[in-house]
């Protein structure tokens, strides 16, 4: 919600239901399905594109770890990100997720 150019957030209550909306049984065999499509997606990836996804994202190193062990500059491994984020967003069927 908007007023004068601000953004204003609305705090809801209990959302009873929605709370534990992915705690049901299925949960383990939805995150196995998307695991699938994410490890599908990044094997399309350039490998220097998804070495620096793996070690950024699921490694958790920091753009001058990736780039050190590249041995590239940390602007080349953002570009490098940058490029494989853009590619994994039109790989991965996001609205089939959201859904």
């Amino acid at each position: 919600m908007e007023a004068a150019g601000e953004l204003i957030e609305l705090v809801s209550g209990d959302m009873g239901d929605f709370d534990s909306a992915l705690d049901g049984a299925d949960t383990p065999v939805l995150a196995g399905c998307i695991r699938d499509l994410v490890h599908d997606a990044l094997r399309l990836l350039p490998e220097i594109q998804r070495t620096v996804v793996v070690q950024r994202f699921f490694e958790e190193k920091t753009v001058a770890e990736v780039a050190r062990a590249l041995g590239r500059t940390e602007g080349a491994v953002k570009q490098l990100q940058v490029r494989a984020v853009r590619r994994l967003a039109t790989l991965l069927p996001v609205d089939a997720l959201l859904n």
